[in-house]
């Protein structure tokens, strides 16, 4: 499969940023200075992630009543939805995409690829690459010495480092360096301690960039490849995903890890699929079954395991911290009581259930006021 070099980060990423006036494109240059005219946003740099054969998808029509399934496709719809996967019992039961996007497009879903770098700790830590109780000075030696260091990678995928949270505007210089910037290691290296490690939640961008550096930079040195080749070949092949595409922060650079893997849906299914099938696929041990549960074991905040979203304790705004203003509403529970899922920016989702054998995927234009439980839950109203 083919992609452009823009891929398609660039403008998904200027719907969800209030963007206004010609500005000035800093890609040569400098990020703008706090209250500044809006930049022009540069196009992404992107990196292969090498996919192998396509693991047929086993498809099926039962299981889910079509009128269920229509409401659900309602809602999606409603919220501009580009693609919409039921899994259900051990089979694909529904797939629909919006004209223009197909089985084979890739999609841009934003955060939802900070719960895939969780995956990659798993077998990371399975080869005793890491431990989670790993203090980030292990590996990162910029922070050797300094109180930062002493942030354990755990505090980090729990999202409670304690370090600063950038807006999300591209007027904050430390925000657009983040996104859009070409020395992203520099930014974040360079973000201040500003409550203490492990107390409070606070979700966050850099979080997830510093355990993504600090996990490439220990791949590396174990002689494992750097992070996008040990996603290739321990998840991205095995699972028998498709080429895709992962911005990164320049030419031979680091990606961003919490954002810009862009794949197809039935990838990110197959994905899903690996926290109902206990981290097998086909028959093959892919993430190791004990790490999965890790994964979605509350942290102290019991909405939140690692790098993942839990939906029992039902929480009718779901909040992402003191420093975030936006809240995710969640009308009613969810009639899942093991639900977790991905979430991307604005209605990008991976559901997953083990107990009702569910996975499903839904993308679209972003929308803030999304209802975590509606679309789901109307699938499940539709069980046979």
């Amino acid at each position: 499969m083919e992609f452009s070099r823009r891929g398609v980060l660039g403008a998904s990423v200027l719907s969800l940023l209030p963007l206004s006036g010609a500005g000035v494109n800093p890609a040569a240059g400098a990020p703008p200075a706090a209250g500044a005219a809006m930049p022009a946003v540069p196009a992404p740099e992107l990196e292969l992630v090498r996919g192998a054969p396509a693991h047929a998808l086993p498809v099926g029509s039962g299981g889910v009543r079509p009128e269920a399934l229509a409401a659900a496709q309602a809602i999606s719809d409603q919220y501009g939805g580009s693609s919409f996967l039921v899994w259900r019992g051990g089979a694909l039961v529904y797939e629909r995409y919006a004209e223009g996007f197909g089985p084979e497009t890739p999609l841009a879903t934003f955060s939802m690829a900070k719960s895939v770098l969780g995956l990659m700790f798993g077998l990371a830590v399975a080869k005793g690459v890491v431990s989670l109780d790993d203090q980030v000075s292990r590996h990162v030696e910029e922070w050797r010495g300094d109180p930062r260091g002493a942030i354990t990678l755990r505090q980090l995928m729990q999202m409670r480092s304690g370090l600063k949270v950038y807006p999300l505007s591209l007027t904050d210089p430390g925000a657009y360096a983040l996104l859009f910037g070409r020395d992203i290691t520099k930014t974040v290296l360079e973000t201040p301690l500003v409550d203490t490690p492990g107390e409070a939640f606070e979700y966050a961008n850099v979080n997830c960039f510093v355990a993504g550096l600090a996990l490439d930079r220990a791949l590396s040195r174990a002689g494992e490849g750097r992070y996008v080749e040990f996603l290739s070949r321990e998840l991205w092949r095995p699972l028998g995903q498709s080429d895709a595409m992962i911005d990164v922060d320049g030419p031979k650079g680091v990606p961003r890890f919490f954002a810009g893997l862009n794949a197809p849906a039935r990838d990110w299914l197959r994905l899903g699929l690996l926290f109902v099938q206990d981290g097998r696929v086909n028959g093959r041990q892919i993430v190791p079954s004990e790490w999965l549960r890790s994964m979605i074991t509350p942290s102290p905040n019991p909405s939140y395991g690692l790098f993942i979203w839990i939906g029992n304790p039902w929480v009718p705004l779901r909040s992402y911290g003191p420093y975030v203003k936006a809240k995710a509403p969640c009308k009613e529970p969810f009639l899942a009581s093991d639900m977790v899922y991905f979430d991307g920016a604005g209605g990008q989702r991976v559901y997953a259930s083990a107990n009702l054998k569910l996975v499903v995927v839904r993308t679209g234009k972003q929308a803030l006021d999304w209802d975590d439980s509606a679309l789901p839950n109307a699938v499940i109203r539709g069980f046979v």
